[in-house]
């Protein structure tokens, strides 16, 4: 099913833009800057990994996992989701996934 999402873009939190992501096809398409990276995502074989001073989180299904996709979208944002942001029913209520803190060796610090 295909779900339309109005995103901020770039810098400029009062521009939305369109993202339109398929779950049953793994698809994205729209106008937003993200758009051809979010496709790439979607497209490889390989889990997208987002990488935090405190640990790393594979996301293995963002093209068909809401919470793969709302992650992926938010990475970057420190799994914030823009309070300007509109989202589809499918993605409502959906937090962003983050690494969780993985214990640092003694004496380490960040």
């Amino acid at each position: 099913m295909k779900h339309t999402i109005q995103f901020p873009n770039g810098r400029f939190e009062d521009e939305l833009r369109t993202i339109v992501w398929d779950d049953e096809a793994g698809t994205v398409e729209g106008d937003h800057d993200l758009v051809p990276t979010l496709r790439r995502i979607c497209e490889s074989d390989e889990p997208y990994v987002i990488s935090q001073p405190w640990g790393v989180l594979d996301l293995d299904d963002v093209a068909h996992n809401p919470q793969h996709f709302i992650s992926a979208l938010c990475d970057g944002r420190d799994g914030e989701i823009p309070s300007n942001a509109v989202l589809p029913d499918a993605l409502k209520g959906i937090e962003p996934l983050l690494p969780e803190s993985e214990p640092l060796p003694p004496g380490a610090s960040y």
